[in-house]
């Protein structure tokens, strides 16, 4: 799984203004607005062939800001970003890795807006 979280941290600061720090799982106590927090939520298996999976995996991504203008900038780069996305590959051992946005949902809170959106990615090859 390190792979596809490599692969996918690097899809989203590819994404995303270099100004707007991304943490994996949780944000630093000194993250400051904007900022980007994204983990993954769950992941199944799926059998293709003998010998061979697929694996699929859900991922939230959140993104933290001062204004709702802000985190709606920022989802909307990703949700480009999602609509012209090619396949990652790996090599040794090989694999692919289709990453596409499946949804998201917006929250306020007392210190700031966000707006988490969730990825499906599928994943065929090993996952070492």
């Amino acid at each position: 799984m390190q792979r596809i979280n490599e692969a996918f941290y690097s899809y989203l600061t590819k994404q995303i203004p270099a100004e707007v720090e991304v943490f994996p799982a949780v944000a630093d106590e000194s993250g400051q607005y904007p900022f980007c927090v994204f983990r993954m939520e769950r992941f199944e298996a799926m059998q293709t062939k003998p010998y061979r999976s697929s694996w699929r995996f859900i991922y939230t991504v959140s993104l933290w800001g001062s204004s709702f203008n802000q985190v709606d900038r920022l989802a909307t780069q990703l949700m480009a970003a999602a609509d012209r996305s090619d396949d990652v590959r790996f090599d040794k051992p090989a694999g692919r890795m289709r990453i596409a946005l499946a949804g998201g949902e917006c929250e306020m809170d007392g210190e700031g807006f966000a707006q988490h959106l969730t990825y499906d990615i599928k994943y065929d090859g090993d996952v070492c």
